[in-house]
Protein backbone atom coordinates (compact mmCIF):
# COMPACT_ATOMS: atom_id res chain seq x y z
CA UNK A 1 0.00 0.00 0.00
CA UNK A 2 1.32 3.46 -0.84
CA UNK A 3 2.28 5.71 2.36
CA UNK A 4 0.03 8.73 2.52
CA UNK A 5 1.87 11.70 2.23
CA UNK A 6 2.06 14.37 5.79
CA UNK A 7 2.00 17.77 4.86
CA UNK A 8 4.06 19.79 7.53
CA UNK A 9 2.67 22.04 9.83
CA UNK A 10 4.39 25.02 8.61
CA UNK A 11 1.98 24.70 5.24
CA UNK A 12 -0.77 24.78 7.08
CA UNK A 13 -0.54 27.36 8.88
CA UNK A 14 0.10 29.53 5.81
CA UNK A 15 -2.68 28.44 4.11
CA UNK A 16 -4.97 29.82 7.00
CA UNK A 17 -3.54 32.87 7.10
CA UNK A 18 -4.06 33.61 3.55
CA UNK A 19 -7.46 32.71 3.87
CA UNK A 20 -8.31 34.98 7.07
CA UNK A 21 -6.93 37.64 5.09
CA UNK A 22 -9.50 37.10 2.49
CA UNK A 23 -11.74 37.03 4.83
CA UNK A 24 -11.27 40.26 6.55
CA UNK A 25 -11.33 42.32 2.82
CA UNK A 26 -14.73 40.93 2.09
CA UNK A 27 -16.22 42.09 5.39
CA UNK A 28 -14.47 45.38 4.85
CA UNK A 29 -16.05 45.81 1.47
CA UNK A 30 -19.20 44.42 3.16
CA UNK A 31 -19.49 46.90 5.52
CA UNK A 32 -18.45 49.86 3.29
CA UNK A 33 -21.31 48.84 1.15
CA UNK A 34 -24.04 48.96 3.71
CA UNK A 35 -23.00 52.59 5.03
CA UNK A 36 -23.21 53.80 1.48
CA UNK A 37 -26.33 51.97 1.30
CA UNK A 38 -27.88 53.66 4.35
CA UNK A 39 -27.13 57.14 3.63
CA UNK A 40 -28.75 57.30 0.13
CA UNK A 41 -31.69 56.01 1.48
CA UNK A 42 -31.47 58.95 4.47
CA UNK A 43 -31.23 61.43 1.39
CA UNK A 44 -33.92 60.12 -0.22
CA UNK A 45 -36.42 60.10 2.69
CA UNK A 46 -35.91 63.78 3.48
CA UNK A 47 -35.83 64.98 -0.48
CA UNK A 48 -39.21 63.22 -0.36
CA UNK A 49 -40.54 65.02 2.57
CA UNK A 50 -39.33 68.12 0.57
CA UNK A 51 -41.36 67.11 -1.96
CA UNK A 52 -44.67 66.56 -0.33
CA UNK A 53 -44.62 69.64 1.93
CA UNK A 54 -44.11 71.62 -1.40
CA UNK A 55 -46.71 69.69 -3.12
CA UNK A 56 -48.94 70.60 0.36
CA UNK A 57 -48.23 74.24 -0.43
CA UNK A 58 -49.12 74.27 -4.04
CA UNK A 59 -52.39 72.07 -3.49
CA UNK A 60 -53.34 74.48 -0.98
CA UNK A 61 -52.15 77.88 -3.09
CA UNK A 62 -53.04 76.74 -6.57
CA UNK A 63 -56.07 75.01 -8.14
CA UNK A 64 -55.69 71.56 -10.28
CA UNK A 65 -55.19 71.88 -14.05
CA UNK A 66 -57.70 70.16 -16.03
CA UNK A 67 -56.59 69.92 -19.71
CA UNK A 68 -59.41 70.63 -22.30
CA UNK A 69 -60.53 68.35 -24.76
CA UNK A 70 -58.97 69.19 -28.50
CA UNK A 71 -61.88 70.69 -30.90
CA UNK A 72 -62.16 69.26 -33.77
CA UNK A 73 -61.93 71.35 -37.23
CA UNK A 74 -64.55 70.59 -39.32
CA UNK A 75 -63.14 72.34 -42.40
CA UNK A 76 -60.49 70.24 -41.88
CA UNK A 77 -62.70 67.48 -41.65
CA UNK A 78 -64.11 68.29 -44.67
CA UNK A 79 -60.87 68.80 -46.60
CA UNK A 80 -59.78 65.01 -45.50
CA UNK A 81 -62.53 63.73 -46.79
CA UNK A 82 -62.17 65.27 -49.96
CA UNK A 83 -58.49 64.09 -50.27
CA UNK A 84 -59.10 60.38 -48.53
CA UNK A 85 -62.89 59.85 -48.82
CA UNK A 86 -65.38 58.70 -46.28
CA UNK A 87 -64.19 57.03 -43.12
CA UNK A 88 -65.69 53.11 -43.14
CA UNK A 89 -65.26 53.17 -39.46
CA UNK A 90 -67.86 56.20 -38.91
CA UNK A 91 -71.39 55.92 -37.85
CA UNK A 92 -73.41 56.38 -40.15
CA UNK A 93 -76.43 59.24 -39.46
CA UNK A 94 -79.41 57.90 -38.08
CA UNK A 95 -83.04 59.09 -37.88
CA UNK A 96 -84.62 59.49 -34.23
CA UNK A 97 -86.53 56.61 -32.69
CA UNK A 98 -89.96 55.52 -33.77
CA UNK A 99 -92.46 54.46 -31.14
CA UNK A 100 -92.75 51.60 -29.22
CA UNK A 101 -96.61 51.01 -30.33
CA UNK A 102 -95.51 51.43 -34.16
CA UNK A 103 -92.15 49.15 -34.25
CA UNK A 104 -93.81 46.37 -32.04
CA UNK A 105 -96.06 45.71 -34.70
CA UNK A 106 -94.10 46.59 -38.14
CA UNK A 107 -90.63 44.53 -37.08
CA UNK A 108 -93.41 41.54 -36.83
CA UNK A 109 -94.61 42.53 -40.50
CA UNK A 110 -91.17 42.70 -41.65
CA UNK A 111 -89.58 39.56 -40.34
CA UNK A 112 -93.07 37.22 -39.96
CA UNK A 113 -95.01 38.47 -42.61
CA UNK A 114 -98.63 39.53 -42.69
CA UNK A 115 -101.26 36.69 -42.65
CA UNK A 116 -103.09 36.40 -45.47
CA UNK A 117 -106.57 36.82 -44.81
CA UNK A 118 -105.66 40.19 -43.63
CA UNK A 119 -103.59 40.90 -46.38
CA UNK A 120 -106.27 40.33 -48.74
CA UNK A 121 -108.58 42.52 -47.19
CA UNK A 122 -106.20 45.03 -46.88
CA UNK A 123 -105.54 44.61 -50.89
CA UNK A 124 -109.44 44.56 -51.55
CA UNK A 125 -109.34 48.10 -49.56
CA UNK A 126 -107.05 49.70 -51.97
CA UNK A 127 -108.34 50.10 -55.61
CA UNK A 128 -105.85 50.99 -58.92
CA UNK A 129 -106.91 54.48 -60.02
CA UNK A 130 -108.78 54.85 -63.64
CA UNK A 131 -106.03 56.33 -65.04
CA UNK A 132 -103.07 54.66 -63.44
CA UNK A 133 -103.37 51.31 -65.18
CA UNK A 134 -99.33 51.25 -65.19
CA UNK A 135 -99.96 50.36 -60.99
CA UNK A 136 -100.68 46.92 -62.21
CA UNK A 137 -97.67 44.16 -62.55
CA UNK A 138 -97.04 43.93 -66.14
CA UNK A 139 -98.77 40.70 -67.87
CA UNK A 140 -95.54 38.97 -70.13
CA UNK A 141 -96.05 38.73 -74.20
CA UNK A 142 -97.75 36.47 -75.70
CA UNK A 143 -94.65 35.81 -77.97
CA UNK A 144 -92.28 36.12 -75.24
CA UNK A 145 -94.69 33.54 -73.04
CA UNK A 146 -94.92 30.46 -75.78
CA UNK A 147 -90.74 30.42 -75.06
CA UNK A 148 -90.82 30.30 -71.45
CA UNK A 149 -90.57 26.72 -69.12
CA UNK A 150 -92.42 26.01 -66.37
CA UNK A 151 -89.73 27.37 -64.06
CA UNK A 152 -89.68 30.58 -65.39
CA UNK A 153 -93.49 30.70 -65.53
CA UNK A 154 -93.42 29.66 -61.64
CA UNK A 155 -90.64 32.53 -60.93
CA UNK A 156 -92.12 35.12 -62.94
CA UNK A 157 -95.92 34.62 -61.66
CA UNK A 158 -94.61 34.81 -57.97
CA UNK A 159 -92.71 38.17 -58.96
CA UNK A 160 -95.47 39.45 -60.70
CA UNK A 161 -97.42 38.77 -57.35
CA UNK A 162 -94.75 40.93 -55.19
CA UNK A 163 -94.84 43.60 -57.74
CA UNK A 164 -99.18 43.83 -57.33
CA UNK A 165 -98.74 44.41 -53.45
CA UNK A 166 -96.28 46.98 -54.13
CA UNK A 167 -98.25 48.47 -56.60
CA UNK A 168 -101.47 48.58 -54.77
CA UNK A 169 -99.34 50.59 -51.87
CA UNK A 170 -97.73 53.16 -54.05
CA UNK A 171 -101.38 53.79 -55.41
CA UNK A 172 -102.49 54.12 -51.97
CA UNK A 173 -99.53 56.88 -50.98
CA UNK A 174 -100.02 59.08 -54.25
CA UNK A 175 -103.71 59.15 -53.05
CA UNK A 176 -102.97 60.67 -49.78
CA UNK A 177 -100.46 62.73 -51.01
CA UNK A 178 -103.17 64.00 -53.17
CA UNK A 179 -105.07 64.78 -50.64
CA UNK A 180 -102.05 67.05 -49.09
CA UNK A 181 -101.66 68.82 -51.90
CA UNK A 182 -105.21 70.42 -52.48
CA UNK A 183 -104.39 71.26 -48.54
CA UNK A 184 -103.72 75.65 -48.42
CA UNK A 185 -101.24 74.87 -45.76
CA UNK A 186 -98.54 72.77 -46.85
CA UNK A 187 -95.93 71.50 -44.49
CA UNK A 188 -93.26 69.56 -44.88
CA UNK A 189 -94.95 66.25 -44.69
CA UNK A 190 -96.43 66.49 -47.89
CA UNK A 191 -92.57 66.36 -49.39
CA UNK A 192 -92.00 63.86 -47.33
CA UNK A 193 -94.58 61.53 -48.64
CA UNK A 194 -93.22 62.55 -51.97
CA UNK A 195 -90.21 60.91 -51.48
CA UNK A 196 -91.68 57.97 -50.22
CA UNK A 197 -93.69 57.09 -52.75
CA UNK A 198 -90.31 58.37 -55.53
CA UNK A 199 -88.83 55.41 -53.46
CA UNK A 200 -91.47 53.06 -53.86
CA UNK A 201 -91.69 53.68 -57.84
CA UNK A 202 -87.72 53.19 -57.81
CA UNK A 203 -88.38 49.56 -56.07
CA UNK A 204 -91.39 48.86 -58.83
CA UNK A 205 -89.31 49.53 -61.55
CA UNK A 206 -86.60 47.60 -60.06
CA UNK A 207 -88.77 44.43 -60.09
CA UNK A 208 -90.07 44.97 -64.18
CA UNK A 209 -86.36 45.49 -65.00
CA UNK A 210 -85.22 41.68 -62.78
CA UNK A 211 -88.19 40.10 -65.10
CA UNK A 212 -87.07 41.13 -68.12
CA UNK A 213 -83.75 40.68 -67.47
CA UNK A 214 -84.53 36.80 -66.68
CA UNK A 215 -87.01 36.29 -69.68
CA UNK A 216 -84.22 38.03 -71.84
CA UNK A 217 -81.98 34.66 -72.39
CA UNK A 218 -84.94 32.72 -74.66
CA UNK A 219 -84.77 35.81 -77.35
CA UNK A 220 -82.64 36.19 -80.14
CA UNK A 221 -79.81 38.92 -80.21
CA UNK A 222 -81.49 40.68 -82.67
CA UNK A 223 -84.60 40.95 -80.16
CA UNK A 224 -82.63 41.36 -77.30
CA UNK A 225 -81.92 44.74 -78.93
CA UNK A 226 -85.31 45.92 -79.63
CA UNK A 227 -86.33 44.68 -76.51
CA UNK A 228 -83.69 47.34 -74.85
CA UNK A 229 -85.39 50.18 -77.05
CA UNK A 230 -88.57 48.89 -75.60
CA UNK A 231 -90.50 50.66 -72.43
CA UNK A 232 -92.56 48.36 -70.29
CA UNK A 233 -96.42 49.24 -69.94
CA UNK A 234 -99.36 46.90 -69.46
CA UNK A 235 -96.82 44.43 -71.11
CA UNK A 236 -93.84 43.00 -69.85
CA UNK A 237 -91.56 44.38 -73.49
CA UNK A 238 -93.99 46.64 -74.35
CA UNK A 239 -97.35 46.29 -77.17
CA UNK A 240 -94.91 47.43 -79.93
CA UNK A 241 -92.20 44.50 -79.36
CA UNK A 242 -93.92 41.88 -81.90
CA UNK A 243 -94.26 44.79 -84.64
CA UNK A 244 -90.57 46.19 -83.93
CA UNK A 245 -89.04 42.49 -84.05
CA UNK A 246 -90.61 41.83 -87.24
CA UNK A 247 -89.27 45.22 -88.86
CA UNK A 248 -85.60 44.58 -87.44
CA UNK A 249 -86.32 40.95 -89.75
CA UNK A 250 -87.16 42.46 -92.74
CA UNK A 251 -84.04 45.51 -92.27
CA UNK A 252 -81.72 42.72 -91.99
CA UNK A 253 -83.01 40.92 -95.57
CA UNK A 254 -82.65 44.00 -97.02
CA UNK A 255 -79.38 44.95 -96.01
CA UNK A 256 -78.04 41.43 -96.95
CA UNK A 257 -79.23 41.61 -100.51
CA UNK A 258 -77.81 45.73 -100.73
CA UNK A 259 -74.21 44.11 -99.32
CA UNK A 260 -71.90 43.28 -102.07
CA UNK A 261 -71.07 39.70 -102.05
CA UNK A 262 -67.32 39.14 -101.57
CA UNK A 263 -65.01 37.53 -103.78
CA UNK A 264 -63.96 33.84 -103.70
CA UNK A 265 -60.68 33.43 -104.29
CA UNK A 266 -58.77 30.79 -106.38
CA UNK A 267 -57.96 27.31 -105.57
CA UNK A 268 -54.23 28.39 -106.73
CA UNK A 269 -53.72 30.99 -104.87
CA UNK A 270 -50.86 30.49 -102.13
CA UNK A 271 -53.54 31.88 -99.43
CA UNK A 272 -55.90 28.78 -100.06
CA UNK A 273 -56.62 26.60 -97.36
CA UNK A 274 -56.76 23.14 -98.58
CA UNK A 275 -59.66 20.74 -97.15
CA UNK A 276 -58.12 18.63 -94.12
CA UNK A 277 -58.98 14.73 -94.56
CA UNK A 278 -59.12 12.72 -91.59
CA UNK A 279 -56.40 10.55 -90.90
CA UNK A 280 -57.07 6.69 -91.10
CA UNK A 281 -56.71 4.98 -87.76
CA UNK A 282 -54.47 1.90 -87.06
CA UNK A 283 -56.28 -1.10 -86.56
CA UNK A 284 -54.00 -4.13 -85.17
CA UNK A 285 -55.76 -6.70 -86.48
CA UNK A 286 -56.32 -5.49 -90.17
CA UNK A 287 -52.20 -4.10 -89.82
CA UNK A 288 -51.52 -8.26 -88.89
CA UNK A 289 -53.76 -9.60 -91.81
CA UNK A 290 -52.08 -7.62 -94.39
CA UNK A 291 -48.77 -8.61 -93.36
CA UNK A 292 -49.98 -12.30 -93.80
CA UNK A 293 -51.37 -11.91 -97.00
CA UNK A 294 -48.09 -10.42 -98.31
CA UNK A 295 -46.45 -13.68 -97.21
CA UNK A 296 -43.50 -11.87 -94.93
CA UNK A 297 -43.06 -10.07 -91.67
CA UNK A 298 -40.97 -6.72 -90.58
CA UNK A 299 -38.34 -9.50 -89.47
CA UNK A 300 -38.30 -11.01 -92.61
CA UNK A 301 -38.17 -7.92 -94.94
CA UNK A 302 -34.88 -7.16 -92.88
CA UNK A 303 -33.08 -10.09 -94.27
CA UNK A 304 -33.99 -10.09 -97.48
CA UNK A 305 -31.38 -8.70 -99.28
CA UNK A 306 -28.83 -11.00 -98.00
CA UNK A 307 -30.35 -13.85 -99.90
CA UNK A 308 -29.21 -13.01 -103.05
CA UNK A 309 -25.96 -11.67 -102.72
CA UNK A 310 -23.19 -13.39 -103.67
CA UNK A 311 -20.45 -15.69 -101.56
CA UNK A 312 -18.03 -12.78 -101.10
CA UNK A 313 -19.79 -9.74 -101.97
CA UNK A 314 -19.51 -7.02 -99.36
CA UNK A 315 -23.05 -5.28 -98.55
Amino acid sequence: MPKRKVHSGKVRSGKRSKKNSDHNKYKKLYKSLLRQISSSSSESESECSLTSDSSSISDVEAEPVVPEPPVENPVENENFNDLLGLNPDEEKATGPPLKEQIWTRWSSYISKGIEKDSLKEIQEKILIPSNASLLQAPQVNPEVLALMSLEQKSTDTYLAKVQTTLGKGLAGLLQILGQTIDLPDRSEDTKLLADIAKLVAASFHGLTTHRRFLLSSKLVPSARKVAQDCSADTLLFGNTFQEKCRAAKEIEKSSKELKIPEKQLPSSSLNFKRPQFKQRKKDPVKDKVHWKKKGSTPDRNRDRGHRHRRPFQRP
